[in-house]
């Protein structure tokens, strides 16, 4: 008769139906373990890039190159202290010898008076030597002071020099991280959708607890997580493929994706 639904041929059909769409579940549980496994992959390569350790490295040695420089630059203003301190003692050391040489030129006192001022004035000479013998030790150390600063300023422009192509290098690969974990979480995301809500808080539920891998592949006879043989009495659960249960030995997600074997 025309309009007639042939029931029965249709029956069987959605069953297969059901079973494929079991089977894609199934499949697509253990594809976003595989794919939340790579994301904490990227994850840890992303926490653990050397490049951070290697900034840190340069910062570092900058920082201290910094604080050498500081030093250094606290060291000449003593110096330059110093200096001045001296050349003040010698300017004063001139004028008190042209004071003992004038009373010698003016000719009004007696011998005895000109070979006391005259060894005075040698006295006085001899300190302004020592003097200016102390002040050139002390500019030559100055001058130490400031070559030494010049060369860890170009150290350290050296050192920001190298930290900023880490950081470059260090962005980049960042960058290709991102991408990827975009992809990823993207097709993983798509996976989950395939997933019965129920299964998926299970699924996250183990993920939070445990971490790493919470969904075992059931070949007939085995676990594939934990590599333990599952007993009789719970085979039951996963007797198609498609079926979604609980491993007896280590209480991870178990699927099942073909047909039971026995080994």
């Amino acid at each position: 008769m025309a309009g007639t639904v042939d029931t029965g041929a249709s029956e069987p059909q959605v069953a297969v139906t059901a079973r494929s769409s079991a089977v894609d579940a199934a499949a697509a549980l253990l594809e976003v373990q595989r794919l939340d496994l790579v994301l904490d992959e990227l994850a840890e390569q992303g926490a653990n890039f050397p490049h951070k350790t290697k900034v840190a490295q340069i910062a570092q040695k900058a920082a201290e190159g910094k604080s050498l420089v500081e030093k250094l630059e606290a060291g000449i203003v003593k110096f330059e202290a110093q200096i001045a301190k001296i050349e003040k003692n010698i300017v004063d050391l001139r004028d008190k010898i042209e004071r003992e040489q004038a009373k010698i030129d003016a000719g009004q006192i007696d011998y005895r008076q000109v070979a006391a001022l005259s060894a005075d004035i040698s006295a006085l000479n001899d300190r302004i030597n020592n003097a200016e013998s102390e002040q050139l030790k002390i500019m030559e150390a100055r001058q130490e002071a400031k070559k030494r600063i010049a060369d860890v300023q170009v150290k350290i422009s050296e050192l920001e020099g190298a930290k900023e192509q880490t950081l470059q290098a260090y962005r980049q690969q960042m960058a290709i991280l991102a991408s990827k974990t975009v992809q990823i979480t993207a097709a993983r995301d798509e996976k989950r959708e395939l997933i019965s809500p129920e299964v998926r808080e299970s699924y996250d539920t183990q993920r939070d607890q445990r971490g790493g891998n919470v969904v075992g592949l059931f070949d007939g006879t085995r676990c594939s997580a934990c590599s333990l043989a599952i007993p009789t009495a719970f085979i039951d659960q996963l007797t198609s493929p498609g079926d979604i249960g609980t491993c007896s030995e280590c209480h991870r997600i178990l699927v099942c994706l073909g047909e039971q074997h026995d080994e």
